[in-house]
């Protein structure tokens, strides 16, 4: 679960006053913690554990060795997501078609974004944040890979470009998982790269 913002810090959670986009990505900036805005209110984020931060990392090592850098940005978890009017969330990672536009710090053109869900925050990756990134006009695929076990839960849209309800689920070391935009797959071997499980993984 995110906390609230510790009280002094900025707003509480009965002030009338909410933050718009411009006033977060002002104020976030100066933060040592992690923030999301949702609607209006900043959310401070869970600190990501060693797990999380390696198999974050194992995706984004993939994605750059695999993907034309001259046809994609790849972007970590800096870049913001602006999912409504009042709400900005950080994905652990975004894929975009590259762009010239080198000041940009959205990520509103993102094709394929994922999350590394750790027990806190796996609701908030599972519902609030799949309904939004829904939204998002050219996203083509989310995915979410469990920090306890080798499990990858992924949406893709269709040929109708409509979003499905359930995701496909793909499970254990020798799974592929299918990313969508670019027409390749990714091994569960690759992402889980040393980590560990445990005997009932």
């Amino acid at each position: 679960m995110q906390r609230d913002m510790p009280s002094g810090t900025a707003m509480e959670e009965g002030d009338a006053d909410l933050m718009d986009l411009a006033a977060f990505h002002s104020w976030v900036c100066t933060q040592e913690r992690r923030y999301e805005l949702v609607e209006g209110r900043p959310r401070l984020l869970p600190l990501e554990t060693a797990f999380h931060s390696r198999i974050s990392m194992n995706v984004m090592r993939w994605l750059i060795t695999s993907l034309d850098r001259n046809r994609y940005d790849l972007c970590s978890c800096q870049l913001a997501i602006e999912t409504g009017e009042r709400t900005v969330r950080f994905a652990d990672g975004t894929v975009m078609p590259f762009a010239d536009d080198e000041s940009s710090f959205s990520a509103e053109r993102a094709l394929f974004i994922y999350e590394i869900a750790s027990p806190e925050i796996l609701q908030l990756d599972l519902g609030p944040k799949r309904a939004e990134y829904a939204t998002l006009p050219n996203l083509v695929q989310y995915l979410v890979a469990s920090e306890e076990a080798p499990r990858v839960l992924s949406w893709s849209r269709d040929d109708g470009w409509n979003w499905p309800s359930e995701p496909e689920t793909v499970s254990g070391m020798s799974g592929m998982v299918r990313l969508a935009p670019f027409g390749l797959s990714m091994s569960l071997a690759e992402v889980y790269d040393r980590v560990s499980f445990g005997s009932d993984a």
